[in-house]
């Protein structure tokens, strides 16, 4: 079987694959701050928004603008048990990452059991993604694709 660049295979692969390597170089790329091992400290009057990017493909996102709902995801992420782990090697296959922005910028990437908070990680019940998962289908947003195109 015979591609060429143009064809309609070829262009979505290229995508998947650009799509791909933004997504995982993404969560190394924040700037680092500091975490208690129990709870993210993450000021909520700091953050003037927040995207929640979703996987598995293709990815998904909201961008959070109302306070009271920004209170929510930050109060979700602050209450999941949270025990300090020593990650060697870099996971790849997040499939939640919530990113806020404002004051500071954090960086929050789900990876099953384990969770990194800006740059330090944490292993958390099995559960707690679909704590975060359900309160992103409740959250009343448009869900546009990641990246966005222009």
């Amino acid at each position: 079987m015979r591609f060429d660049c143009h064809s309609s295979f070829m262009k979505r692969l290229i995508l998947i694959l650009l799509t791909s390597l933004l997504i995982f170089s993404g969560c190394a790329n924040t700037k680092s701050v500091s975490v208690d091992n129990t709870k993210g400290k993450i000021n909520i009057n700091d953050v003037d928004n927040l995207k929640i990017i979703t996987l598995p493909s293709p990815p998904k996102e909201k961008t959070i603008t109302k306070k009271d709902d920004i209170k929510k995801v930050i109060n979700l992420i602050i209450s999941i048990k949270k025990e300090n782990i020593k990650q060697k090697e870099h996971i790849y296959g997040w499939s939640i990452w919530i990113k806020t922005d404002g004051k500071e910028k954090h960086s929050i990437c789900f990876f099953g059991g384990k969770v990194e908070i800006d740059n330090s990680w944490y292993k958390i019940n099995n559960t707690d993604i679909d704590r975060v998962k359900n309160l992103y289908n409740e959250l009343d947003y448009k869900e546009e694709h990641y990246p966005q195109s222009y």
